[in-house]
């Protein structure tokens, strides 16, 4: 049977410095690392007297964190409660979070479900990129997407490139740039799939333009 092995500490990169808060702030993503599919999971140290720099919400995930050591204090929407070690915090969706260390500091298991995935708007930092902006809208607003890798970095250039290009001419395509072809029809496109090398492809196909119609038209009956 399938599965994953990471040692939180010694295999997962540590990018606490990327949020502009303390130098000791520890933070390990581990979503990407075990390849979760269905939650979310990241490990959190604050050192003693700090505050993580920004607060998040979720529109549509649910977390837990719980205390490994020390203590802290955690406000959600209004309230504010105090953490110490082995409490465990669910935080519903649409609940805004923020926490800050006690005098031992706080170290933290977060934990989250469904795994957000691509959302309405995921594309919104690479067009404009600016993937290291505080997110303020929900569920953009994970501290991962704050702490983007150099892949994402170059797609998020390359991105904004095109949309410049289009703004300015009507045509993505220009200089250093792969050839976005022009798109002919939705089941057979094609398309431009990007990433740090992006290349054309093919669109979704027939038989999933034949679903996502079919849904489409049953969510249009049910209002």
């Amino acid at each position: 049977m399938p599965f994953t092995l990471k040692n939180l500490k010694e295999d997962l990169q540590d990018v606490g410095s990327n949020f502009g808060g303390p130098l000791d702030l520890e933070f390990r993503l581990a979503t990407g690392p075990l390849a979760l599919e269905e939650s979310g999971l990241s490990y959190q140290r604050v050192p003693p007297g700090y505050r993580f720099p920004y607060g998040h919400t979720h529109k549509t995930q649910e977390e837990v964190y719980v205390v490994l050591r020390g203590s802290g204090r955690m406000k959600l929407d209004d309230e504010i409660v105090e953490l110490k070690e082995w409490d465990a915090v669910r935080v519903p969706p649409g609940t805004w979070r923020g926490y800050e260390a006690g005098p031992e500091g706080l170290e933290l298991l977060v934990t989250g479900a469904p795994n957000l995935g691509v959302c309405h708007t995921c594309e919104l930092p690479y067009v404009f990129d600016n993937l290291g902006t505080l997110r303020l809208y929900p569920d953009s607003s994970s501290p991962e997407l704050a702490v983007a890798s150099a892949k994402d970095a170059k797609v998020a250039e390359i991105t904004q490139a095109y949309w410049i290009n289009f703004a300015r001419t009507g045509d993505p395509n220009g200089r250093g740039l792969p050839k976005w072809p022009a798109f002919k029809d939705v089941e057979t496109g094609p398309v431009l799939h990007l990433s740090e090398s992006p290349a054309p492809g093919d669109s979704l196909g027939p038989d999933r333009v034949k679903l996502y119609r079919a849904l489409y038209e049953t969510q249009m009956a049910a209002h």
